[in-house]
């Protein structure tokens, strides 16, 4: 699948990925997000060249976000350690909304299944929900009836 289709809203995002978004810009942002999911970007006091290993970190994150936003990001997190985001949860929310778009716009669940690389089950399942549904707010099941019994 190819992930720069998507259409990632900010609001989807953690708190983590938009502040990395208001320091080295959304297209800089997301370069990092993709090419380092996970990775720790550390800033010493000292500056980021402090040893061999922290340049090429330093020169990569440059590589991604352009040198201003390097050394943007890296002055915000001065003496500190910066996880970056995976940010699957809004990945799967822009694949959803892309997902739903194309089938209203035509395409048949087999098309789908192709671009997207899942089954039948999950397109239908994607399908039934909302554009709205959040799932970080569910409520865990209610106990009551005949499984409160046990």
């Amino acid at each position: 699948m190819n992930r720069a289709r998507l259409a990632i809203v900010e609001a989807d995002l953690p708190p983590s990925a938009r502040d990395l978004v208001r320091w080295v810009g959304w297209r800089g942002a997301m370069a990092i997000i993709r090419e380092m999911p996970g990775a720790r970007i550390y800033s010493p006091e000292r500056g980021p060249t402090w040893s061999p290993s922290a340049d090429a970190r330093y020169a990569r994150v440059a590589e991604l976000a352009g040198e201003r936003g390097a050394d943007r990001l890296y002055r915000e997190i001065l003496g500190t350690i910066f996880e970056v985001p995976t940010c699957r949860e809004a990945i799967r929310r822009a694949r959803d909304r892309a997902l739903r778009d194309a089938f209203d716009a035509g395409a048949t669940v087999e098309q789908l299944c192709a671009d997207h690389g899942l089954c039948r089950r999950a397109v239908f399942y994607i399908l039934k929900k909302s554009d709205d549904a959040d799932t970080s707010t569910a409520r865990p099941a209610d106990l009551g009836g005949q499984l409160g019994l046990f």
